[in-house]
């Protein structure tokens, strides 16, 4: 009782987010006043490995579950869509159902997993998770992601899309009041499209004097980054959340959702066509349908010559840098490397 919210509004609004303490056993302020100043700020937390798995794990029937290797290392991909290996930090599940949905079979790994690991499991790309805690701490997991970025497609979400950016030469840096709940209008700087977004972090991606890479998202509540793309490399990644449950569904387009590799979907274009510049249309198109010569047909959903985030990609070119992203066979997969 006696409590000014309107006065606490203001005061929140004027000096950003800070710790607070409400009791009903300790009437001193200045003791509730101790007890918060005592709270551990966010700046600086290391969060991850609470919450990281420890040990490699996949998604089967919409539940976790084990998974083998070979001696070399390879993971016993079952062929059920394009080999990708999701770096965990908290991964949300709606996050796994969604790439099952694109025609990904997603196998997670720990934050540490080296190089040469991803290297041996049979992959053909790399997604990383959300999770929570400042990116600033995880300078590690960052330099992984810079070296793998040089060998194989990369994108990842929220935390990910933080380290992302971090392994390109950006910095990150707490906002003053952080973005949580689901109404945040999001603007896509390919299509002008704005779409309402769900989100909840509190740091963000500053990209001041990095080379080669662009902006695709912005934040139209206080201007940050949301998205971005390098303009050589095949990157990209997303600060908001688009497999958000239970909404805001604005945005669930940016995964692809055509079907699976077996119903003769080009899940390999899919996944280079999501990181090339050239793959941006020309002009905006509707995210999820085709769309021939501009005109709308809404009738009709994409298959996966989409990119995993919605771009079209171009049917052809089967490679990059002279690496196949073919959906392997169970010869190729076992004998896809090792560690």
């Amino acid at each position: 009782e006696g409590l000014d919210t309107r006065a606490l509004t203001t005061h929140l609004r004027k000096n950003g987010a800070m710790a607070g303490i409400i009791s009903t056993n300790i009437a001193d302020p200045g003791a509730l006043r101790q007890k918060a100043a005592a709270m551990p700020g966010m700046r600086g937390q290391k969060l991850v490995p609470r919450v990281a798995c420890k040990e490699p794990w996949t998604w089967v029937d919409g539940a976790p579950a084990r998974i083998g290797r070979t001696e070399s290392g390879a993971f016993a991909f079952k062929g059920t869509g394009l080999p990708l290996l999701v770096y965990d930090y908290g991964v949300k599940w709606n996050i796994l159902r969604h790439l099952v949905q694109a025609g990904f079979e997603p196998v997670c790994v720990p934050p540490c997993f080296s190089p040469q690991d991803v290297r041996n499991s049979g992959a053909k790309a790399v997604f990383l998770s959300n999770g929570p805690g400042d990116p600033a701490t995880l300078d590690r997991e960052a330099a992984i992601i810079a070296e793998l970025m040089k060998e194989m497609p990369v994108t990842g979400i929220c935390l990910g899309h933080q380290i992302i950016a971090q392994a390109l030469g950006a910095r990150t840096d707490k906002l003053k009041f952080g973005h949580h709940g689901c109404n945040h209008p999001v603007k896509d700087l390919v299509t002008g499209k704005i779409e309402i977004s769900s989100q909840n972090h509190g740091f963000h991606v500053i990209l001041d004097g990095v080379q080669d890479v662009k902006a695709t998202h912005v934040n139209l509540n206080d201007h940050t980054l949301e998205g971005l793309r390098h303009k050589t490399l095949p990157v990209m990644s997303l600060q908001y959340h688009p497999e958000a449950a239970a909404g805001p569904r604005d945005s669930n387009h940016l995964f692809n959702r055509g079907g699976s590799p077996a119903q003769k979907c080009n899940c390999e274009n899919a996944i280079k066509g999501a990181f090339h510049e050239k793959s941006l249309p020309a002009r905006a198109g509707v995210a999820g349908h085709h769309n021939p010569g501009g005109r709308r047909s809404p009738g009709r959903k994409a298959l996966c010559n989409h990119s995993v985030f919605g771009q079209r990609a171009p049917k052809l070119q089967l490679s990059w840098q002279g690496r196949a992203l073919h959906n392997s066979g169970p010869a190729q997969q076992a004998r896809g490397a090792g560690g």
